[in-house]
This record gives structure tokens, C-alpha cells and sequence, in this order.
């Protein structure tokens, strides 16, 4: 990822994260137009970044209303903080739930594990075949060998559940890669006999595919039968007698709620649906009273649940569905817009250390170079300039939202939502 890309994704970010236009929906929407995989650990930890920029800019922005509203009393501080805590905890139970949920729905029902990108030490090689020598075998990422001759082997596998007895093998100066493939085949308990019963299922085995990134590298594919009593879980990979991992391996059909990212036809309706909303709650507020400023426990509860139900959902504005629900209940507009950002500022450092743990196991499953300060550069660049979008952006929302204009926003929504089923109907999702 260029500096100029970093740097047009956190205006972008910036921007649309602190207007209720959902900025998830615009800056998946440029990495497709970059060529960018919106769905990869890195990108997603670059995003929470960005959206941690935008966390400073909110809290530097409200900093003197929250001091004046919620911080001004002792009492006022403990109902304000324990309304955010009950949001919050309303917020995670909930959002983990539906992840969840997205996850099991999303899993094609069979397992595929996919190794390291290795190579051939050999120059005579294109790339790694099955009659490779193991002691021939290097780790593409950092050159180092896989194996040597005389260290016991061993993978600790589970099937459903249960683990799986594996042999122990061990490497002598004649094993070859066909001979690793053949012990991965019978330790797996795989039937090659039994065919998929459903439609895009491969067949089950243990086979060799080249590296798309490299056309002397090959990846190791296990391929499971089908069924989620198939399923594989790994524990620390493929590790010699002294458990240290040798080679690991990815489970690459594993259901992730990131995987939404790719179907732009998805974002667009949820955009669709956060401009209904907002535009219906902008035509509401038009004909209501002034709003009250108290935030009640009942609200805190309400703003909880719609702040849950946005976080899967990209294209489904976090702000714009959480204010709105704000604003309909009847609360007054700049409290909305404060309590709606103080829950953002509370939610975003437990996001962000989940989003930074997830990349260093996918890092740890797909490369044998340990994760470092260098795959969070994007990220830290990126902050500097959300932020500075941020502090642009909340302007401008706060002097729609007094001039009672927050139904523009909901017709802008619409529009994005054009734009990117557009981009879906002419492949920019695929």
C-alpha cells in the first residue's frame, strides 16, 4: 500500500467516519477502486487505526461540551459513565453475537488449510514438486529450512473436537514432499473416496498449488471432507521434537464476518437502509419539540442495541443509526451527537486490541516472520490524517444537525448506495 493511498483512505476515513454516511462503506468502496483486499487482518487493523484517529478528533472536539455536560459533578460523571458502560457491554455482547452468527452462516461446511509459502533450495527447480527432497525445503518469507534430516515430526490435529492419532515421522536424507503429502492424508483421516454432495465443494486430498505470488513457491492444501463433524482445528502446526513450529498452515474456509467486505451488493443495501432511517428521523425531528437533554438508562440501552446491530454491518452507519435512534426518542440533538460519540471513544481501544490480536495469529498461521512494528506503519500514518479529517467533519455535522438538516444526510446515504451497487454491477465486488 502507497503513502498516497494510506493518505486518500484516512481523509476518506475521516471524513465519513464522524458524518453518518458510514465511513467503512466509502473507504471499502476505494480500496476496490485501489485493488486493494479490504478482508485482509492488515487492512482491517489499518481501519480500526483510522478509526482511532477519528477517536482523538472526537474526543478533542467534545472535549469541552462533555466537561461542561457530564464531567461538571461527581454525580453527573457516575450516571454518565454508567449509561456508557451498560451501551458499551450491551454493544459487545451483542455484536459478538451476531458475529458469531455471520461466521457459522458463512462457512462452506468443509475445511481447507493452506501452508506457508515454501521453496526449493535446488536453483535446477522451478518450484517444489513431490519428489522435493524435505531437506530441500525453505520458508519463501525468510529462506530458512523447513527441515533437516534425523528431527522427529508431529501435528497436533483435532477432528470435531477429538484429536486425531498422527505417527510421528521422521525425516531421513531420502524423504521427499510425497512423503509428507501421503502422512498429512492418512493423519487427517481423509476420505478421498467420499465425494462432495453440494455444489462448489472440492474434493477432499492433499495437494500441491503454486504461489500466486511466487512461481518458484508452493502452498500445501489439505482439502477435508465435507460436513461440519469434518471439521480440523490445529495446535501450534506441524513442530519438531522440541515444539518448535516447522511449518503451519491457515484454515482459508474459516466463516469471517470480513468476508461481508467483498459483496458490495451487501454494503449498498445497508447503506440504503441507514438512509431510510436517517432521512425518516430527519422529517420526524422537523415537526418535534425540542428535544430533552438528559440521557436515561432506557436510552442507554436503546443506543446500545443500535450500536450492536451497526458493527457487522458495513455500509450501516454507526453514527447515523445511533444518533437518529437518539433523536427519535426524543433527546435533543447536540446531546445525541455527544453521547453517540462518547460510545464510539468508549468501544474503539477494545476493537482495536482484538483487531491487533487477530493479525498476529493470521500472521503467526501464514508466514514464519514474526509480526512487527512495520505491519502497523499504514495504520499509524493513516491516524495523523483521520484525524485531521475528523475534527473537519464533526463541524460540519454539528452545524447540519442545529440547523435541523440531518435528513441531507440520509439522501447522501441513498446516493452512495447507488454508486457502490453501480460498482457491485460492474465487478468492482469480485
Amino acid at each position: 500500500m502507497t503513502l498516497t493511498q494510506i493518505i486518500i483512505l484516512s481523509i476518506i476515513q475521516g471524513l465519513a467516519e464522524l458524518l453518518p454516511v458510514s465511513s467503512s462503506a466509502h473507504v471499502i468502496a476505494a480500496a476496490k477502486i485501489f485493488h486493494l483486499d479490504p478482508t485482509t487482518p492488515q487492512f482491517v487493523l489499518m481501519l480500526v487505526m483510522l478509526h482511532t484517529g477519528t477517536m482523538f478528533a472526537v474526543i478533542v472536539y467534545f472535549a469541552k461540551a462533555w466537561k461542561r455536560t457530564f464531567f461538571h459533578s461527581q454525580d453527573e460523571f457516575v450516571r454518565f459513565a454508567t449509561k456508557i458502560v451498560i451501551a458499551t457491554g450491551i454493544t459487545g455482547f451483542l455484536g459478538l453475537g451476531l458475529q458469531k452468527g455471520i461466521e457459522h452462516l458463512t462457512d462452506p461446511g468443509y475445511t481447507r488449510l493452506e501452508s506457508w509459502s515454501i521453496s526449493d533450495t535446488d536453483p535446477g527447480h522451478p518450484r517444489p514438486t513431490g519428489s522435493t527432497l524435505l531437506t530441500h525445503l525453505v520458508a519463501t518469507a525468510n529462506g530458512a529450512r523447513l527441515f533437516k534430516a534425523g528431527e522427529t515430526l508431529t501435528l497436533n490435529v483435532k477432528k470435531n473436537g477429538d484429536p486425531l492419532p498422527y505417527e510421528p515421522i521422521t525425516v531421513a536424507p531420502t524423504s521427499s514432499l510425497n512423503d509428507l503429502l501421503t502422512s498429512f492424508r492418512h493423519g487427517f483421516a481423509i476420505d478421498t473416496k467420499r465425494m462432495p454432495t453440494r455444489s462448489g465443494i472440492p474434493k477432499p486430498g492433499v495437494t500441491l498449488i503454486q504461489d500466486d505470488n511466487n512461481p518458484k513457491a508452493v502452498h500445501i492444501v489439505i482439502t477435508g471432507n465435507e460436513g461440519h463433524e469434518n471439521k480440523y482445528k490445529l495446535a501450534d502446526g506441524f513442530v519438531d521434537s522440541a515444539e518448535q513450529v516447522r511449518i503451519n498452515f491457515a484454515d482459508t474456509t474459516k466463516g469471517e464476518v470480513e468476508h461481508l467486505f467483498k459483496r458490495m451488493d451487501l454494503i449498498a443495501y445497508a447503506l440504503a437502509a441507514a438512509g431510510v432511517l436517517i432521512f425518516f428521523t430527519g422529517i420526524v425531528i422537523y415537526f418535534m419539540k425540542a428535544g430533552r437533554k438528559g440521557i436515561t438508562t432506557a436510552d442507554g440501552i436503546w443506543l446500545g442495541v443500535t450500536q450492536g446491530l451497526s458493527l457487522p454491518f458495513r455500509g450501516f452507519s454507526r453514527s447515523g443509526a445511533t444518533i437518529s435512534v437518539g433523536l427519535l426518542r426524543g433527546i435533543s440533538r447536540q446531546r445525541a451527537e455527544e453521547f453517540s460519540f462518547a460510545m464510539a471513544v468508549a468501544l474503539t481501544p477494545p476493537v482495536l486490541l482484538y483487531e491487533a490480536y487477530r493479525m498476529y495469529e493470521h500472521a503467526k498461521a501464514t508466514t514464519p516472520i514474526p509480526l512487527g512494528i512495520s505491519d502497523f506503519m499504514p495504520g499509524i500514518k493513516g491516524l495523523i490524517f483521520s484525524f485531521l479529517a475528523g475534527l473537519v467533519a464533526l463541524k460540519v455535522l454539528s452545524k447540519l444537525l442545529e440547523k435541523g438538516q440531518w435528513w441531507i444526510f440520509g439522501i447522501y446515504c441513498l446516493a452512495a448506495a447507488t454508486a457502490v451497487y453501480w460498482m457491485h454491477t460492474h465487478g468492482y465486488g469480485n
